[in-house]
């Protein structure tokens, strides 16, 4: 009896602490809130206002390199996910949004025939002239700001593949072409233009060919790997290779053949293509990157470790280097040792984004799991009463405003692990976020029910 009172003592002071750690309330939700508030503005502000404060000392603003150029005059542009980077020679200089610069993530870089550098953005697209820069406030593209690839056709005009169709800006103004035109998804990931003047547009739901007055459609039943088509190159023969998220498959004109892993491709996730120099096939995947050369598959690992080998583009030097962009930070390879170039903001920044975007939406998680098996009744710890199906609108309101932003998280780790196990694991992590934010709107929604009713003339 002593002992089971013994327990039953010890069982009663840990359920007290756990029930004030653990226990949502009105309050703790609002607290959460809160501080959830408060670290997205200050990891924004550490891109920002707070730059300053947090120096570079390798010169990138993020690790997670998406574009990589390198302009007439030996200099490397890198387009990062939060803005943009310039190494020249020895010295780097990160451009600002105080400057005009995007400060945002940028996926596409190219330089054009007056030496002008271009930019897609997930802000637009921006145009830096050597002097000054020339953003989406003045040149933005009618169709949507989030820019995928940059290309110069042929012609010398511009094309911008977007998440809201193509565009063409021939000096002038801009042309958008859509579904409604003949492309088979609006959502376009990248696009070339081949010898013959073909343009060829990877999208989310297939390929689409247009030579300037009709379009043809590829997808799945012609012999595509997968319908979301990641990157497009045109190899050495002519021939069009498309990455997908289930291998790289290559067209010539005829037939059809794809390359998986068991080929020697490294991961069947491929994000990025392009063809070097001497005519050999880089393929860059969430697991590495392969070169081929029209026999044999090479297989190239960085010493980034996970997150540097999941590759988001690929350049070549005027020497013939090559550099990979990864989440990981930008890897160049010369045929000897790879050469990194990482993020060194330090571990504070770091902190601040893993606490914002996986450590608080995990404990609400934990929390609300907590709860419901304690099975509190919600009237005397959430205080929401009769109306807790407010929080349903709320939740619906908290998906319209802030998916967009979570859909780009969950697709970087979509793109960055390859394993659908792992990501659906991270989307389950994000689905405590919107909880999180929709009892917040349920709150704003009960204090402005009743102001509503007087207005009306209606007494509660």
């Amino acid at each position: 009896m002593h002992m089971d009172a013994h327990d039953d003592g010890l069982g009663a002071r840990c359920r007290h602490i756990a029930d004030g750690l653990l226990l949502l309330n009105q309050k703790r939700l609002i607290i959460i809130l809160a501080a959830w508030a408060l670290v997205a503005l200050v990891h924004k502000a550490m891109y920002g206002p707070l730059a300053g404060m947090f120096p570079l000392r390798e010169g990138l603003p993020s690790s997670q390199v998406s574009a990589i150029l390198e302009d007439r005059d030996g200099a490397v542009w890198f387009g990062t996910g939060a803005g943009v980077t310039r190494l020249h020679g020895t010295s780097w200089r990160t451009f600002t949004r105080a400057e005009g610069a995007p400060g945002s993530e940028t996926r596409s870089i190219l330089q054009d025939a007056r030496g002008n550098i271009w930019f897609g953005t997930v802000r637009g697209v921006y145009r830096y002239d050597g002097t000054s820069w020339e953003g989406s406030h003045t040149e933005r593209p009618r169709g949507g700001d989030q820019v995928s690839r940059l290309m110069l056709s042929q012609e010398g005009d511009l094309w911008a593949a977007t998440w809201n169709g193509v565009l063409r800006y021939d000096g002038r103004g801009w042309k958008a072409l859509t579904t409604a035109d003949g492309l088979v998804s609006n959502h376009v990931l990248d696009m070339v233009q081949d010898d013959k003047g073909n343009l060829w547009f990877g999208t989310m739901d297939g390929v689409s060919r247009y030579d300037g007055a009709a379009w043809q459609t590829f997808s799945i039943r012609d012999g595509l790997a997968d319908r979301r088509v990641n990157a497009v190159a045109q190899g050495s023969a002519g021939e069009l290779w498309f990455g997908t998220l289930d291998g790289v498959s290559r067209y010539d004109g005829a037939s059809w053949q794809t390359y998986r892993t068991d080929d020697g491709v490294p991961s069947n996730l491929v994000n990025a293509l392009h063809r070097d120099a001497t005519g050999a096939m880089w393929v860059g995947t969430g697991k590495g990157v392969a070169r081929y050369d029209g026999t044999v598959w090479a297989e190239f690992r960085t010493p980034g470790g996970f997150a540097g080998n999941e590759i988001r583009c690929i350049a070549e030097g005027r020497n013939g280097h090559v550099w990979l962009g990864t989440v990981g930070g930008a890897f160049q390879y010369d045929g000897g040792p790879w050469r990194a170039y990482v993020s060194q903001l330090g571990p504070g920044v770091n902190a601040v984004f893993v606490l914002g975007s996986v450590v608080i939406p995990l404990c609400v998680l934990l929390s609300l799991l907590y709860t419901l098996i304690r099975k509190v009744p919600h009237r005397s710890y959430l205080g929401l009463g009769w109306n807790t199906l407010l929080v349903i609108p709320a939740f619906v309101i908290a998906v319209v405003l802030h998916g967009a932003n979570y859909a780009l998280f969950i697709d970087s780790f979509r793109r960055a692990v390859g394993d659908e196990a792992v990501f659906f694991i991270v989307a389950l992590m994000v689905l405590p976020a919107f909880v999180v934010v929709s009892f917040g709107y349920t709150l704003v929604i009960r204090a402005i029910l009743p102001l509503w009713a007087k207005v009306r003339g209606v007494k509660e």
